[in-house]
């Protein structure tokens, strides 16, 4: 079974303070390792030339107590000796003579028990008795302790004979507490640093981001509406981005100002088509006419009721063309809506009574319990809602009854008004096209009634939409405020 693997993702200013901790504290153990280091040499070289200055000491109190070749001048005197000086010293000390053979020692029992051989180390007795060194360090070791120690060549003043060895071990124990009580220093001082450390990284953090966080509250407020400039005095990496941004508010206020003109020409362009494409269904049979009364009118054809005739057709192009402007000219020139409260459920009663007496056709409206209180314009809804009605009887086919079913509802703040034919439906690849003005499924009709009712709905604050469904009728949804 596959587990999903949660990835950790740090933002920018968490990657910041994690930068600045880094830098911090890296340099800090890397100084602190390299300090240790320091003082552990540093004592160990300390210690070292202490035991050294006290075996030449020691073997220069010693020497007189030998006599000339192995022998001691009196073993208990020169076992008492050795304890009196060691604890002078504070140091541990064993003499042996020339040939490795213990003389004296003040830890005797060390050697009485058995827990190390009473004969200096082999690798120092070596160099002491045959490469003829005066002091050599040598480790050693006691079970699982380890140990150093020094040896010391002791010699006849001026013969320059061996007489004996003195052997001062030591451990390092003084270099370790130190190097603890160092490291407990330092790492106390670095708790009280990093703690006042940390209030200046997320300050430093919050100033660094905040450009980064203004400038992206900008963007999230950039549209194709009024952008204003970013003002940044500062000529750095944040005033490159601001300058850049700026640059861009500006190709932004040229590319609308670019598309807003190539949208008004195609617009002009396409009413212009449908305008034209309108005037020409009048225009052929007003010429018809013309035509046939000049010919009745050059054969003396002429007559009374003939004549009636030819005007009445083209008075009623004339209407026809009269309508079209008037539906052009009202698209137009369409006023701002004044916003009122005013009950939709008296609106949508008032508009019903139009349509009831029209044959093959019944409107169902659920109306509401309660009155249900909109913003709008109550003239233009009226309209709207007229067309949007004419629009679902004029839906049917095969001549079967059109029922229209009408419905308000409340959904928060907004009132939905739904209007439901079961017509045809609307063709899949005619959708797009229900709201542009020169659109129209009709033989008849200037396409106009619902890209003014799309634009009056939405400039009340409203939107309007539809749902089809090919053979089973379409319905479409005015949302306005509640008031």
């Amino acid at each position: 079974m596959s587990q999903t693997r949660k990835k950790i993702i740090l933002n920018y200013s968490t990657r910041i303070q994690l930068y600045i901790f880094l830098s911090f504290i890296l340099p800090l153990v890397v100084v602190s390792a390299i300090a240790l280091r320091m003082i552990s040499q540093s004592n160990e070289t300390q210690l070292e030339k202490e035991i050294r200055e006290k075996g030449i000491q020691i073997t220069e109190s010693i020497a007189g107590l030998l006599t000339g070749g192995d022998t001691l001048a009196s073993p208990r005197e020169l076992q008492i000796k050795v304890t009196e000086i060691a604890q002078a010293s504070s140091v541990d000390a064993n003499i042996y003579d020339p040939s490795g053979l213990l003389l004296a020692s003040s830890q005797p029992t060390i050697f009485n028990s058995q827990l190390v051989m009473p004969l200096p180390s082999r690798e120092a007795w070596e160099k002491l008795v045959m490469e003829k060194f005066n002091i050599v360090q040598a480790r050693c070791r006691i079970g699982l302790l380890d140990y150093n120690s020094l040896f010391f060549a002791i010699k006849t003043p001026r013969k320059n004979k061996l007489d004996g060895i003195l052997e001062l071990p030591f451990l390092k124990s003084n270099s370790e507490s130190t190097k603890v009580s160092v490291l407990t220093n330092i790492l106390v001082t670095f708790v009280i640093v990093f703690i006042g450390f940390s209030f200046f990284a997320f300050s430093a953090t919050d100033k660094l981001t905040f450009p980064l966080r203004f400038i992206a509250k900008k963007l999230k407020t950039t549209s194709l509406g009024d952008n204003q400039p970013i003002a940044w005095k500062a000529n750095d990496e944040i005033g490159l981005m601001v300058k850049e941004y700026n640059r861009m508010l500006e190709n932004l206020e040229q590319n609308k100002i670019d598309l807003a003109r190539s949208q008004k020409e195609s617009a002009w362009r396409e009413i212009a088509q449908q305008v034209a494409h309108e005037i020409k269904n009048p225009l052929t049979p007003m010429k018809l006419t013309l035509q046939q009364m000049e010919q009745s009118a050059g054969q003396g054809l002429m007559d009374q009721e003939r004549t009636e005739k030819s005007i009445q057709t083209m008075l009623a192009q004339v209407d026809v063309l009269n309508g079209i402007a008037g539906s052009f000219s009202a698209f137009a020139t369409m006023p701002t809506p004044i916003l009122t409260k005013l009950d939709i459920t008296l609106l949508l009663r008032k508009t019903i009574l139009l349509f009831e007496n029209q044959a093959y056709t019944k409107i169902q409206f659920a109306q509401p319990a309660m009155p249900m209180v909109v913003l709008g314009d109550e003239q233009l809804l009226g309209r709207i809602f007229s067309n949007i009605i004419l629009n679902a009887l004029q839906a049917g086919e095969n001549e079967r009854q059109v029922v229209v079913n009408v419905n308000v509802k409340e959904e928060g703040h907004w009132c939905l008004i739904s209007f439901h034919d079961n017509g045809a439906g609307i063709a899949e690849e005619l959708r797009e096209k229900i709201f542009l003005p020169h659109f129209s499924t009709k033989n008849t009709g200037s396409g106009l009634g619902l890209a003014i009712a799309k634009q009056g709905i939405e400039q009340m604050g409203g939107s309007i939409g539809f749902d089809a469904k090919r053979g089973q009728g379409t319905t479409f949804f005015v949302k306005l405020k509640a008031g």
